[in-house]
């Protein structure tokens, strides 16, 4: 990777790092799902190659805050639930998740940079990162000639990630069959 990739990597992990510590300590109203704290390690040893007894570390000292930010039940309902939003909005399953999450415990508001969530009504979705630092990275991606799309996804705030080649044929089938309705 090209030395100002990791510039931006360092300026949303900071950001990231900050954002998830309020969270925790409850500084700011969100919660974090621990099935996203699974996703997490997936995503972070999968796609970034980051070496897994670190990411493991690293999660481990989060969860054992026991945070009541932590956000503990998985229901059949909602899993259901999830799929057939996931379904409606032509949205990641996961995202869905997210979406079903909010919505039962009576909120609106999703954190992300995730943009697929625009795409289900009635959703406030709030990036948590300052505008001018998006602009910023942003151009710094482009004239690094970065050429994969990157995204920071983790519940609220998840992992920094590239999509899969599997991610990109699925938006174009949801694309197609949204433009067929």
């Amino acid at each position: 990777m090209h030395p100002c990739g990791f510039a931006v990597q360092e300026l949303l992990h900071r950001y990231a790092t900050e954002f998830v510590s309020e969270v925790l300590e409850q500084r700011r109203r969100a919660l974090i799902p621990l099935t996203a704290v699974v996703g997490t390690f997936h995503v972070a040893t999968r796609y970034l190659r980051l070496p897994a007894d670190d990411v493991k570390e690293a999660l481990r000292v989060m969860l054992e805050t026991r945070s009541p930010a932590l956000y503990p039940y998985v229901l059949v309902d909602d899993v259901l639930d999830a799929l057939e939003l996931a379904v409606r909005h032509c949205i990641k399953s996961w995202d869905g998740y997210i979406v079903r999450l909010a919505k039962s415990i009576g909120n609106n508001t999703v954190f992300t940079f995730d943009r697929e969530f625009e795409k289900v009504e009635g959703l406030r979705v709030v990036n948590p990162f300052p505008q001018d630092l998006m602009k910023h990275t942003t151009r710094m991606s482009k004239s690094c000639g970065e050429r994969k799309s990157v995204k920071l996804t983790w519940g609220a705030i998840r992992a920094l990630h590239r999509f899969p080649p599997s991610a990109w044929t699925r938006q174009k089938r949801c694309r197609r069959r949204v433009r067929t309705l």
